[in-house]
């Protein structure tokens, strides 16, 4: 399964507004922020890609599924750049003319390249 940017744009945005850096959150709860909502698979597949890639904090439960307890410094740093709208907007853009996929790394240094030059050409 390929991972899904947006998808993961929003658990970041989501993780960071509702994370008290203690509790988990449920997939279920991100389901009902997100639209369209995905699949479990889908929302376990990124998930997972997050925590084993050390953007997010996970806690396992019992049935030995990752729930989200927070984000790293490395996930708010990768937030922050991918935060506006129109850098978001642009960043995909560019994405989709130049290769479809990209590693999250590129996608951070494209995000920091179109928000330089949207502060610059201000």
């Amino acid at each position: 399964m390929k991972l899904d940017y947006d998808l993961i744009r929003e658990i970041l945005l989501i993780t960071e507004e509702h994370s008290n850096g203690k509790n988990h959150i449920l997939d279920s709860f991100y389901q009902k922020q997100i639209s369209p909502i995905p699949s479990n698979a889908t929302m376990r597949t990124n998930i997972e890609y997050l925590r084993m890639s050390g953007y997010v904090q996970c806690k396992l439960t019992n049935k030995g599924v990752y729930r989200i307890v927070d984000l790293t410094p490395k996930g708010r740093d990768y937030l922050d750049n991918i935060r506006s709208e129109k850098v978001w907007k642009k960043v995909k853009e560019m994405i989709r003319e130049n290769a479809g996929t990209m590693s999250m790394d590129i996608v951070k240094n494209i995000a920091v390249k179109v928000a330089e030059e949207i502060i610059f050409s201000s």
